[in-house]
């Protein structure tokens, strides 16, 4: 069985300069709001199409206690 070695410096910084070449740091600070013209019920419906039936009351429950948590989550899940 061969051991996971760590990357070294030299070899992490190499990896995070090609990653920043693939996506630059300016890059992260881009955001586009969604369109005013979604609906956010369709939206959410579709989200629900691959959960598991029985929890998609618990996830509506904890959204209604929480909800600008629950929309960033979902913004972000859909990323």
């Amino acid at each position: 069985m061969e051991s996971a070695v760590a990357p070294s410096k030299v070899e992490r910084r190499k990896q995070g300069k090609a990653l920043r070449e693939k996506c630059p740091r300016t890059s992260q600070g881009e955001w586009k709001p969604r369109s005013k013209s979604q609906d956010i019920i369709k939206l959410l419906e579709e989200s629900d199409a691959d959960r598991i039936a029985g929890l998609i009351p618990v996830k509506y429950q904890r959204m209604s206690v929480s909800p600008d948590l629950c929309t960033a989550f979902e913004e972000l899940k859909r990323h």
